[in-house]
C-alpha cells in the first residue's frame, strides 16, 4: 500500500456499540486503518452508490449529487496500473433531472448496471450492458430507477419502482436481453436482492418489507415494524441474513424472526450497502447532521470502525477489490469525491 492509502482523514474508532453473541468470531484479522485511495470527480458533488470487481478492474457506479449537478458515470480503475477510465457516460439528452448509476452487477459475462434518477424522474429505471466492446440499453422502463440487480436461478433480476406509486417491479431475464415482470409489490421500490440459502430475498422500499422468492413462490416476511421506511441492504454472514437500511438499524434474520443487531438512530440516518471481507463483516451510513460511519461486526462484537465527517457528506457502499476493502460515498462540498480503502495488515 502506498503512503498516500496510509493517510488517514476523519477520526478512526473503535467504540463498543451494542449486541454481542449473535455468533461464533469469525474476524480475527487485523486491519490497516482506512485511508484515501482514489479521487474520481472534484466537482459538482456526485456519489459513489455501488463498487464492483470484475475483470481485475474495479467498476465505479458513480451519480449526480444532491442539486441534480455532476455526472452519471460509470468508471473503472486498475489497481496494479493506478489508471481511472471513464467507461460509460448516460447518453446526453436522454434523460431529464439527474441521471444515477444505482447497481452493478455481472451476469453470463457481461457487466450490466441500473440506472435511477435523483429527481424521481419517471423512465429513467433503466438497465444497460457492457459486453467488453460496447454498451447497450437491454431493459427500458416506466419507472425511475433500477436500484438492485441480483443473479438467481440462472436468471439476473433487476428491482425497480417509483416514488409515491405504490407499486414497486420485479424483472427477470434469462439472457440479459428479453425481460418479464415477474411481481408488482404494494410498496414503491425494490431496494435490494440478495441470494440466501437457496433463495432470492427481495428488500422493499416505502413501506419497508422484505419477501422471498425461489423463483416461483414469492413469501412475505414482513419486517415493516423493523425497517418501516426501507429495506437497503442485505448481507448474508455467520449464517444469517444482516437487514439494513432506514431507520438506522440492522437486524439478523435467521429465517424463522429479526433479532435486533445494530442501533445507530442515534448518530445515522440511513445503513447503506455492506459486505464481508476478511471475516469481518462492514456497513457504511449516511451520519445524522453531515458525514459517514462504517461499522464493523466480528461475529460477537460491533465497532465503530471509521468516521468522516470533515470531507464526506456520507458513506453509501463498501466492497472488496484488489484485496482490500473500498468504501464509496458523497462529498461535501468543496472537497473531491475520494473512495477510500483498508485491507489486512500484513503481520
Amino acid at each position: 500500500m502506498t503512503e498516500r492509502r496510509r493517510r488517514v482523514i476523519g477520526v478512526t474508532a473503535s467504540l463498543l456499540l451494542l449486541v454481542g453473541g449473535l455468533g461464533a468470531h469469525a474476524c480475527q484479522t487485523t486491519l490497516e486503518a482506512w485511508a484515501p485511495a482514489l479521487t474520481v470527480a472534484t466537482r459538482g458533488r456526485p456519489k459513489v452508490h455501488d463498487l464492483l470487481e470484475w475483470q481485475t478492474l474495479l467498476w465505479i457506479a458513480q451519480g449526480s449529487g444532491p442539486s441534480g449537478t455532476g455526472r452519471a458515470v460509470i468508471r473503472a480503475y486498475d489497481d496494479a496500473t493506478g489508471a481511472l477510465m471513464t467507461a460509460f457516460e448516460v447518453p446526453a439528452d436522454t434523460y431529464g433531472g439527474a441521471p444515477y448509476w444505482r447497481a452493478l452487477r455481472v451476469f453470463n459475462g457481461a457487466l450490466y448496471a441500473g440506472l435511477g434518477n435523483n429527481r424521481d424522474v419517471a423512465g429513467t429505471g433503466d438497465v444497460y450492458r457492457f459486453d467488453g466492446a460496447s454498451w447497450a440499453r437491454v431493459l427500458d422502463t416506466d419507472e425511475s430507477d433500477v436500484y438492485s440487480l441480483e443473479v438467481y436461478g440462472g436468471q439476473l433480476y433487476a428491482g425497480a419502482g417509483t416514488d409515491g406509486l405504490g407499486a414497486g417491479k420485479l424483472y427477470a431475464s434469462p439472457d440479459g436481453t428479453t425481460w418479464d415482470l415477474v411481481r408488482t409489490f404494494s410498496s414503491d421500490h425494490v431496494r435490494a436482492l440478495q441470494v440466501w440459502q437457496e433463495r432470492l430475498y427481495i428488500g422493499l422500499k416505502q413501506r419497508g418489507r422484505l419477501w422471498s422468492t425461489d423463483g416461483t413462490t414469492f413469501v412475505d416476511h414482513r419486517g415493516t415494524v423493523q425497517l418501516p421506511t426501507q429495506v437497503k441492504t442485505l448481507v448474508p454472514y455467520g449464517g444469517r441474513l444482516y437487514v439494513g437500511g432506514v431507520p438506522a438499524k440492522i437486524y439478523a434474520w435467521d429465517g424463522q424472526a429479526f433479532t435486533l443487531a445494530l442501533d445507530a438512530r442515534e448518530t445515522d440516518s440511513e445503513i447503506y450497502k455492506g459486505a464481508v471481507y476478511a471475516g469481518c463483516l462492514f456497513f457504511p451510513t449516511n451520519a445524522r447532521g453531515v458525514g459517514g460511519r462504517v461499522y464493523k461486526f466480528d461475529g460477537a462484537t460491533w465497532t465503530l470502525d471509521y468516521v468522516d465527517a470533515e470531507t464526506s457528506a456520507q458513506f453509501q457502499v463498501v466492497a472488496p477489490y484488489a484485496g482490500a476493502l473500498w468504501l464509496g460515498g458523497g462529498a461535501r462540498r468543496g472537497w473531491p469525491l475520494t473512495l477510500r480503502a483498508t485491507r489486512q495488515s500484513p503481520d
